[in-house]
């Protein structure tokens, strides 16, 4: 899985990427902590954008 935060700008603030198990047509959550930036600027997220692409694992 692959997310990116954005600003209103569209600019991407920051990234995160981790495994998630999924079941065959099924969907999973992910919490995730967005380390990396200032908590001042936490208030600056206006999206996030999943990468709707998944690979199998075998």
């Amino acid at each position: 899985m692959k997310m990116a935060f954005k600003d209103a700008h569209g600019f991407t603030m920051i990234t995160h990427t981790a495994q998630v198990p999924v079941p065959a047509k099924g969907t999973a959550t992910r919490r995730a902590a967005i380390a990396g930036i200032g908590t001042g600027r936490v208030d600056q997220i206006a999206s996030c954008e999943v990468n709707p692409r998944a690979t199998a694992d075998w």
